[in-house]
C-alpha cells in the first residue's frame, strides 16, 4: 500500500485546556498512521511556536502555530485560521504533503493552499452542534447572543472549508446527517469513520471493578454547558433532597470555562460536601473511579460522537446520558444505556432514579454497552479506515 505525506490540522492539542474529542482523535489516528509507516505531521495551536512543558514524545511529527489569544479565550480561535495557514506554508517546501485533513475552523484558508498545488483536502467534523451554524439572537440575553455568533462563524468557517474539500469525514451517521442538513453537504464525498476507544481502558487492571448501588455517582468532560454538568447538580440536588439516595457523593471530573459556575452551584444548593470537583485526572484516575462507581452520569445537550460514553462502557460502568446527538447511535440506544430527554432536568432526575431503583438492570446494560463498545470501536480501525478513504479519493484524481 502507498506509503503517504498527510497532514491534520486542528485547533489547540490533546496536552492544552483547551482540548477536547477533536484533539484526541487526531493524536490517536495519527498515532495509528504513523505506526502503518505513513509519514505524518499535526499542526497544533498552542501558546507559542514551541510545545509547552509535559508535552510527550509522539510517534508524529508536531508543529505549531499561534493559539490566538492563549490562555485567555478560546472564544476567537477563528483567528487560528491565518495562523495555521501560514504555518502550513513555511512546511510545504520541507513536506510535500500527498493528503491535508483539517478538523475545526483552522481550515477556513487551506483549500486556497491544497487546490493550486493538487493535494487533497479532507475535513473531519468533530463539532457537537452543527445547528448552531444559525445564531440565536436575543435582547434580553447579550451574552448569549454573542456566544451564538462567535460559534455560527466558526461553523460558517468549517462550511466553507467542507465545501470546496474532497472528502469529508463525520464520527457518526447521525453528524453525517446534520452535515448534510446545515451545510448543504449531501453531493460530496462523505465517510463515516467512528472514533476508537482510548487503549488505556483497554488494560486490565489488577483491581477488580466495584460497581454497586451504594458507590458514588460520576461525571468526567470538559465543565461547559453543552456537558450538561448544570443538568446533572440540579437533577443529583432532587436525588438527594427526596432521599432517593442516601450517601453516595457526586464527583466531577473535569475542568473547562464554567468551572466556577459550576461551583457555586453547589455551593448555593447546599451541596459542598456531597460534591468533589476534582479537576483533570489521567486516564489512570479516570479509570479508578469508574471502576469504582455506581453510575457515571454524562447528560451532554449534543455529541458528535460521545467518546466518554464509550470510555465509561468499556469499563463495565453503568451509564446514565441522554438522546443528544449521536449518542444513542454510540451506545446501542437503550440496551447499552439509560437514556434522558435532552436539555431535561426532570427527565435526567427520572432516569437516575430508574438506575438506582433497578440497579440489575443497570449493571445488564452496562455489560451490553461494555461488549458492543469493545466490537465497533478501534483507533487501529479508525485508522485503517481514514487510509482507506484518502486512497480512494487520491486514485480517482
Amino acid at each position: 500500500m502507498k506509503k503517504m505525506k498527510i497532514c491534520f490540522t486542528t485547533n489547540s492539542s490533546p496536552w492544552t485546556k483547551f482540548h477536547g474529542g477533536g484533539q484526541i482523535f487526531v493524536h490517536n489516528v495519527a498515532e495509528k498512521l504513523s505506526s502503518k509507516g505513513h509519514q505524518v505531521t499535526v499542526i497544533y495551536t498552542g501558546p507559542g511556536v514551541k510545545p509547552s512543558s509535559g508535552i510527550p514524545a509522539c510517534g508524529y511529527r508536531v508543529e505549531w502555530a499561534m493559539f490566538i489569544g492563549y490562555p485567555w479565550t478560546a472564544k476567537f480561535r477563528q483567528l487560528n485560521s491565518i495562523t495555521v495557514y501560514n504555518k502550513l506554508k513555511s512546511l510545504k517546501k520541507k513536506s510535500g504533503f500527498d493528503v491535508v485533513n483539517s478538523v475545526g475552523s483552522e481550515s477556513l484558508f487551506i483549500p486556497g493552499f491544497c487546490r493550486p498545488r493538487k493535494i487533497p483536502f479532507f475535513v473531519s467534523i468533530e463539532h457537537p452542534a452543527l445547528y448552531s451554524i444559525r445564531p440565536v439572537c436575543k435582547v434580553s440575553s447579550p451574552v448569549r447572543s454573542l456566544l451564538s455568533i462567535l460559534r455560527a462563524r466558526e461553523l460558517a468557517a468549517i462550511k466553507y472549508a467542507c465545501r470546496r474539500a474532497d472528502g469529508i469525514i463525520t464520527p457518526s451517521d447521525f453528524t453525517k446527517a446534520e452535515a448534510v442538513k446545515y451545510f448543504g453537504v449531501g453531493g460530496r464525498e462523505i465517510s463515516v469513520i467512528y472514533h476508537g476507544l482510548n487503549e488505556d481502558m483497554l488494560v486490565d487492571s489488577p483491581e477488580p471493578c466495584n460497581h454497586n448501588v451504594s458507590g458514588p455517582l460520576l461525571f468526567f468532560g470538559r465543565l461547559e454547558p453543552q456537558k450538561g454538568v448544570d443538568l446533572l447538580i440540579n437533577a443529583y440536588y432532587r436525588l438527594v433532597k427526596e432521599e432517593i439516595i442516601s450517601g453516595q457523593k457526586l464527583i466531577i471530573i473535569g475542568d473547562g470555562p464554567y468551572a466556577d459556575v459550576y461551583r457555586k452551584m453547589t455551593q448555593d444548593l447546599g451541596l459542598k460536601e456531597r460534591v468533589t470537583f476534582s479537576g483533570w485526572l489521567p486516564s489512570a484516575g479516570i479509570k479508578k473511579h469508574l471502576q469504582g462507581s455506581s453510575l457515571c452520569v454524562l447528560p451532554s445537550r449534543s455529541e458528535s460522537f460521545g467518546l466518554t460514553m464509550v470510555e465509561a462502557l468499556s469499563l463495565g460502568t453503568p451509564l446514565v446520558t441522554t438522546q443528544g446527538g449521536s449518542i444513542p447511535e454510540v451506545v446501542d440506544n437503550e440496551n447499552g444505556a439509560w437514556l434522558a430527554r435532552m436539555d431535561d432536568t426532570e427527565s435526567l432526575f427520572e432516569v437516575i432514579r430508574m438506575a438506582v431503583e433497578n440497579y440489575e438492570e443497570s449493571l445488564k446494560r452496562a455489560g451490553h454497552g461494555q461488549k458492543h463498545v469493545k466490537e465497533h470501536f478501534s483507533w487501529h480501525k479508525a485508522a485503517r479506515e481514514y487510509e482507506q478513504f484518502y486512497l480512494e479519493i487520491i486514485n480517482r484524481a
